[in-house]
C-alpha cells in the first residue's frame, strides 16, 4: 500500500505551522519514502525556524475576505462581527492554527481578548491542547501572567477568553526603539522571572518563553502570554520522546537534543530573552534546527558583550549562568533568577546613590576648590608666598573657585546664547553645514576627536602668541619685576586678561561639546566610549582650565589689608604666629618684606583694597 497519508499528513501540518513527532512518522513510511521524509524533516525545521525569526503578523484589516473566519463570526445588529455573544473588534494577531481578536464581553461590559481555533483545524490533539493552555492559566492567577476567563465553544470553533492586555510585545518594542539598556532589561527580568515562578509553582512549564509572547503594558506591567505549547512538568518528565515544540532560537540545548522541556529550559528561554533585549541578537544562531544543534554542542555561543560592548560586568555574569550549556549550572529555579536579577537592581541603585552623593555632595566642593588651588598656586608664584605665609582656608579656595567658574559658565551662557541667535540667523544654511559635516566624515567619532584635538592645540598656540604678555605678567614675580611688566595685572589695563579667559572658556565649550557629540556617536555604535578618543581632549581641557585660572586671583580676587610699614604703603600677603609677609609696591626690588608681627614700624589701618591700584599710580 502506497504511504501517501503519511507524506501527505508531513506537508500538511509543515502548511500549517503544527507539531510533528518525525520519528514516528519515519517509523510509519516505507522505505522508498524515507528520503523523502527526510527532505520534508529539513523543510520543516527551516520554516520552524523562519517563523521564529520574522515580524510578528500585522493586524488584519478586512476580516470579512477572511472565509476561515466568516464560517463562524455572524454580523451582530449595530454592523460588527460577532462570536457567540461577544463583538469582535478587532484582529490583533494570527498564527498558524488560530487568530487572536480584540472582543467586547456585553454581559460583563469588559473588554477580552479571544484566541479562536481555525475551523480547518479538526485536530482534536489542538483543541485539547487550547483547553490546556485554559486549565494552565486558570492556575495561575499572578499580575505578571495573563489572566484567562474561560474556554468556550461556539460552532465547531474553540476559543480561548483571557484579558486584553493594551501593550506592545517586547519584540514590537525591540523593532520600534532597538536595543535596552542593561538596567531596563534587568526590570523586566525580574517581573518575567516573578510570572515563571508562578508558573512552575502551578505545575506547569512554558516551553515558550520568547520576546513575542512578552508584551509591557501601557502602565509599564510586564505580562507573560501565549501558553499554548505549556505542558504540565510532571508529564514531561513521564514522557519518554516529547515533540519538539517552541521556538528553535530560544530552546535549550537539552531540549534541542531531545529532552523534555523543564523549568531548568524556561530558565534558558528568559536568558535568550534578556541576551536579544540587550543586543538585538541570540546568543546561538543557526539558519536550521540541525545547525542549531550543532552551534550549541561546539560552544559556539558569542558572549554579549561582543555584540554590544559596555555591558555591566554583574549583569553578564547573571545572563551567563542562565545560558549555561548544562543544565545543573544555571540557577535553580525562576525565582533564584529573578533574586539575581533583583540583586543587581539593589547594586545599580546603591551606585546611583553613590553616584548623586558624588556629584551633588562631594564633586563640587572638591572642583571649586581644586580650581581655587590653581589661581592660588599662580598667585602664590607671583607674589613669593611660600610656607608659613601661604596657608589659606580651604572656605576660601572654594570661594576663589566658585568665583572664577561662575565667570567662566556666564561666560559660557553668553556664547552660547550668542550662537544660537547665530544659527538662528542663518538657519537656511543647516542642510549646507549638515552636508559639509558629512563630506568631511565629522560624524565618525575618530574623525572627529582627531580633527577637534588638532584644532585645540592649533587654538592653543595661538592663544599663547596672541596673549603672552597677560602670560608673561601671570608668572612673573611681582616683588623683582619693572613695574611695566606688570601692566596687564593693574586696575584699568585688565581688558586683555578678559579678553584672554573669555577666549579659553570659548575653546574649552567647544571641547567640551565635542566630548557630549562623541558620546552621543558612540552610543549610536552600541559601542561603549573610547579611552584613546577621549583622553587627549579630557587632557586638553585640564590644560585651558589651567592657563584661564592663571590670572584670575592675580587681578580680580588680589584685595589684601594696607598697612604702613616705616613710612611706606604697604599689603598683608600672609601671616605666620609670629611673623608677617608683606608687599611694598612703591620700593624697589625686591619689594617682598619678612617682619614680625610685633614690629613697631607696623601701623594696621584695617583698610583693604586691590594690591595693583596703588602700583598703577606709582608707576605714573
Amino acid at each position: 500500500m502506497h504511504p501517501q497519508p503519511v507524506i501527505d499528513q508531513a506537508i500538511d501540518r509543515i502548511v500549517d505551522g503544527l507539531p510533528l513527532d518525525w520519528d514516528a512518522l519515519g517509523s510509519e513510511a516505507p522505505d522508498e519514502d524515507r528520503e523523502l521524509l527526510e527532505c520534508l524533516r529539513i523543510l520543516g525545521h527551516i520554516a520552524e525556524l523562519h517563523r521564529s525569526t520574522t515580524d510578528e503578523p500585522a493586524p488584519v484589516e478586512s476580516r470579512a475576505s477572511d472565509a476561515a473566519v466568516q464560517d463562524s463570526v455572524g454580523i451582530a445588529d449595530d454592523g460588527a462581527e460577532s462570536w457567540g455573544r461577544y463583538r469582535l473588534t478587532e484582529k490583533v494577531g494570527e498564527g498558524s492554527f488560530g487568530g487572536v481578536y480584540r472582543a467586547w464581553d456585553p454581559d460583563l461590559q469588559r473588554e477580552i481578548a479571544i484566541k479562536i481555533l481555525h475551523s480547518r483545524v479538526s485536530d482534536g490533539q489542538l483543541k485539547e491542547q487550547l483547553l490546556r493552555e485554559g486549565r494552565a492559566l486558570a492556575k495561575v492567577q499572578h499580575p505578571n501572567v495573563v489572566s484567562v476567563f474561560g474556554v468556550e465553544a461556539h460552532g465547531d470553533r474553540v476559543g480561548l477568553c483571557m484579558e486584553f492586555v493594551h501593550g506592545a510585545t517586547l519584540e514590537s518594542e525591540l523593532g520600534a526603539r532597538g536595543a535596552l539598556t542593561a538596567r531596563e532589561a534587568t526590570a523586566v527580568g525580574e517581573e518575567v522571572c516573578r510570572a515563571l515562578s508562578a508558573v512552575h509553582l502551578a505545575g506547569f512549564v512554558h516551553r515558550d518563553v520568547k520576546a513575542r509572547n512578552v508584551m509591557r503594558e501601557a502602565s509599564g506591567r510586564i505580562v507573560l502570554m501565549d501558553f499554548g505549547t505549556g505542558r504540565e512538568a510532571g508529564e514531561l518528565r513521564a514522557s519518554p520522546r516529547v515533540c519538539l515544540a517552541g521556538t528553535p532560537l530560544y530552546m535549550a540545548p537539552e531540549v534541542l537534543a531531545g529532552l523534555p522541556a523543564s523549568e531548568a529550559s524556561d530558565i534558558y528561554s528568559l536568558g535568550v530573552l534578556l541576551y536579544r533585549l540587550v543586543t538585538g541578537a541570540y546568543p546561538v544562531e543557526g539558519r536550521s534546527i540541525d545547525e542549531l544543534r550543532a552551534a550549541h554542542m561546539q560552544g559556539r555561543r558569542r558572549p554579549a558583550s561582543e555584540h554590544r560592548a559596555g555591558l555591566p560586568r554583574p549583569f553578564i555574569r547573571v545572563l551567563d549562568q542562565a545560558l549555561a550549556s548544562d543544565s545543573q549550572r544555571r540557577h535553580a529555579s525562576a525565582e533564584a533568577f529573578g533574586e539575581a536579577l533583583a540583586g543587581l537592581s539593589q547594586r545599580a541603585r546603591l551606585l546611583r546613590v553613590v553616584r548623586f552623593v558624588l556629584i551633588i555632595v562631594v564633586a563640587p566642593p572638591l572642583v571649586l576648590g581644586v580650581l581655587g588651588f590653581l589661581t592660588t598656586m599662580f598667585y602664590n608664584n607671583a607674589f613669593g608666598r611660600t610656607a608659613p605665609f601661604d596657608r589659606d582656608p580651604l572656605s576660601l579656595l572654594i570661594k576663589l573657585g566658585w568665583r572664577s567658574v561662575f565667570t567662566t559658565i556666564l561666560g559660557a551662557a553668553v556664547m552660547v546664547g550668542v550662537l544660537g541667535a547665530i544659527g538662528r540667523l542663518f538657519r537656511p544654511m543647516t542642510k549646507g553645514v549638515a552636508r559639509a559635516v558629512s563630506r568631511w566624515r565629522l560624524d565618525d567619532p575618530a574623525v572627529l576627536a582627531q580633527t577637534m584635538g588638532g584644532f585645540a592645540v592649533v587654538a592653543l598656540g595661538a592663544i599663547v602668541w596672541g596673549f603672552s604678555d597677560v602670560i608673561l605678567a601671570c608668572l612673573t614675580r611681582v616683588g623683582q619685576a619693572p613695574i611695566e611688566q606688570l601692566a596687564p595685572l593693574q586696575e584699568g589695563q585688565t581688558g586683555r586678561a578678559f579678553l584672554y579667559r573669555l577666549t579659553l572658556n570659548g575653546l574649552a565649550l567647544g571641547v567640551v561639546a565635542t566630548m557630549v557629540r562623541l558620546r552621543q556617536l558612540r552610543a549610536r555604535q552600541r559601542a561603549r566610549p573610547s579611552l584613546w578618543m577621549f583622553a587627549p581632549l579630557a587632557g586638553i581641557l585640564a590644560v585651558i582650565l589651567v592657563m584661564s585660572q592663571a590670572p584670575y586671583r592675580l587681578i580680580w580676587q588680589n584685595k589684601s589689608e594696607r598697612i604702613a610699614f616705616s613710612g611706606e604703603r604697604c599689603y598683608v600677603l600672609g601671616e605666620s604666629s609670629s611673623e608677617v609677609l608683606i608687599y611694598c609696591p612703591d620700593k624697589a626690588p625686591s619689594r617682598n618684606r619678612v617682619v614680625r608681627r610685633d614690629d613697631p614700624a607696623i601701623r594696621r589701618s584695617g583698610i583693604v583694597e586691590g594690591i595693583f591700584s596703588l602700583s598703577a599710580r606709582a608707576g605714573q
